[in-house]
């Protein structure tokens, strides 16, 4: 409860008089990084949403959306990779609550708690369209700005040169029209996942480096300690 009173109530979430068997459960989970983070049990809304065909630029509802995921798009970095030396991975923090959601919606992610009933205002982590909506969203926002590739909410910047002094300042500008762009559309960013101006950054489960793409060894490192089997079943 503190936590959503700490992001205040008349930004992300609101009170709430909607009942139905969608609402939701307010659950708390401390993240791998030591932090302490509220969720919502979304059983109920599940059901009622759905994967439709994307449209528009108006307030997210959360049961429309089919835009394309990127994950699987790691070989559209080549390109940009040519000539690369220096690189960033910027985090957009608590990146689905830039998502404003239709007024519809706000009410199926009614959620309860010891305190009251709430729902979001923006769009909450658990619902099955968030990923694509967050990715349609950071797609609009950054569009037209060169040597960045937003996947999910990590952010790569690429810097470009025949000389490292050369990539240096062509990733320093890069990463300048990024942050302005992100003020520009009110895109917070997490500093403390900010990896700045490395020779290779680890980003959708690859190493990206001056040769281009490689597995990154954290990734494969379950599959190389897998026992060799024995059993002829």
């Amino acid at each position: 409860m503190d936590e959503i009173q700490s992001v205040g109530t008349s930004t992300f979430v609101t009170t709430s008089n909607f009942t139905s068997r969608s609402s939701s459960s307010l659950i708390g989970f401390l993240r791998a990084i030591g932090t302490f983070r509220t969720g919502v049990l979304v059983g109920g809304i599940s059901l009622l949403t759905s994967r439709c065909s994307f449209s528009s630029n108006r307030p997210s509802p959360v049961n429309t959306s089919l835009y394309p995921l990127k994950t699987s798009d790691i070989a559209d970095l080549l390109p940009n990779l040519a000539k690369s030396k220096v690189f960033s991975v910027v985090d957009a923090k608590n990146g689905f609550w830039h998502v404003q959601l239709d007024q519809e919606s706000s009410y199926l992610t009614t959620f309860a708690t010891p305190w009251g009933r709430y729902r979001w205002k923006q769009m909450p982590f658990g619902i099955s369209p968030a990923p694509e909506e967050f990715q349609r969203y950071l797609d609009l926002a950054l569009e037209g700005l060169e040597g960045i590739k937003a996947i999910c909410d990590d952010i790569l910047v690429c810097g470009v040169g025949e000389s490292y002094e050369e990539a240096v300042q062509d990733h320093d500008n890069k990463l300048v029209s990024l942050l302005e762009r992100c003020r520009s559309n009110g895109i917070k960013l997490n500093s403390k996942k900010l990896l700045f101006r490395r020779n290779q950054v680890s980003f959708m489960g690859h190493l990206i480096t001056s040769k281009g793409l490689k597995p990154d060894p954290a990734k494969v490192e379950a599959i190389q300690k897998m026992p060799i089997q024995t059993s002829k079943r």
